[in-house]
């Protein structure tokens, strides 16, 4: 039978020593076994009648020695062995039963010790499950909360981002608008000053443009037009200029002569304002400074004709002079030093010439 002790199930010694029991009445011992057997029993009675002298032999003394043997666990096959072949078998039961009895008090009495023990812990255990279940829940509900709020700052990230990328955009478009905005305003203040004549304002504008603003207009459209404008828009400039000079050249030289005459009458003229040593001295700072300006201006001509029309002037005005006379030594002495500068620049210009020719012609 069980005995059940609390929730505790525990197997009643007396089931394992009949089922051992049945076992020894099942089986078929060897002579040399059972007297194996009976050796090591008769010692270990021996060794236990040696332990306690005062047991008188006889059957008290086997049953004090049997129930020495049954409390102390001894192997109950020998013991088994022996009871069967001394007739002893109520003997060993009862000392069993004794046993068995003993044993359930102790284990009722050590169920009594710790059972409100067990209680308690088993009212913590489930105080912990429901501590562990409303946990859960807050856990569950906290973590509801954070997937809204979660939810709501990606989508207010999201239009963060999208609204960074937008500012981005419109601040690099506005970049490029005021890029566009100052080169279109060049262009402006460029056609402003060709218009009134004003070429020198015009080219510096052109190549503002050129040098600050080209590089960075972001329409291809735009870009390309001002590229291509830029030459016309010289060209243009160097026609007009070259127009004016050539004009105000035949308009010096109808009416240079008659200034010419203006200026030296007003000298020779000018009767007690200058002494003639005062007069040779003025001539000779002027001469000094003609000669200088004349230099000057030799070295920064590019142009064979041109240079050759200043020559004709200078020549003219040199012939004027020495005819109310002036010495003019120094100036037309210029004009020939002058001569070498003449010869490079119709050297290079026929040299270009030659090559252009040379560069169209088909050879056909």
């Amino acid at each position: 039978m069980n005995r059940v002790v609390g929730v505790i199930a525990i197997p009643c010694p007396t089931q394992i020593v009949e089922g051992d029991c049945r076992k020894l009445f099942a089986s078929d011992y060897r002579k040399n076994q059972d007297s194996a057997l009976s050796g090591v029993l008769i010692r270990k009675m021996s060794a236990k009648m040696k332990m306690r002298p005062a047991v008188e032999n006889g059957e008290a003394g086997e049953d004090f020695v049997l129930s020495i043997m049954v409390s102390n666990g001894e192997d109950f096959g020998p013991m088994v062995q022996l009871v069967f072949e001394t007739g002893k078998l109520e003997t060993l039961m009862q000392h069993l039963k004794n046993v068995v009895r003993k044993k359930e008090v102790e284990i009722e009495e050590l169920c009594k010790l710790h059972y409100e023990d067990f209680i308690l812990a088993v009212d913590e255990i489930r105080g912990v499950l429901v501590d562990a279940e409303e946990l859960k829940s807050e856990l569950a509900s906290e973590n509801f909360r954070l997937q809204e709020v979660g939810s709501a700052l990606l989508l207010k990230l999201e239009e963060l981002l999208e609204s960074y990328l937008i500012k981005k955009d419109v601040t690099k478009a506005i970049k490029m608008l005021k890029n566009c905005a100052f080169a279109l305003d060049l262009c402006l203040k460029c056609n402003n000053h060709i218009s009134e004549g004003w070429f020198y304002l015009a080219l510096k504008a052109v190549d503002q443009i050129e040098k600050n603003y080209l590089q960075n207009i972001p329409v291809k459209a735009l870009k390309m037009l001002i590229e291509k404008r830029i030459p016309l828009i010289k060209s243009h400039i160097e026609k007009k200029v070259c127009s004016e000079v050539n004009e105000w050249l035949v308009h010096t030289r109808s009416g240079a002569k008659d200034i010419g005459k203006a200026a030296i009458g007003v000298l020779r003229t000018a009767s007690g304002l200058l002494s003639p040593n005062q007069l040779k001295m003025m001539w000779e700072t002027a001469a000094a400074k003609i000669t200088s300006i004349l230099e000057e201006q030799f070295s920064h001509t590019d142009t064979a004709n041109h240079l050759l029309l200043v020559k004709d002037y200078v020549t003219f005005l040199g012939a004027t002079l020495r005819k109310y006379g002036y010495e003019v030594g120094s100036i037309l002495e210029t004009l020939n030093i002058s001569s070498d500068k003449y010869h490079e620049l119709l050297l290079a210009e026929c040299r270009q010439q030659i090559t252009e020719v040379l560069a169209s012609d088909t050879y056909e």
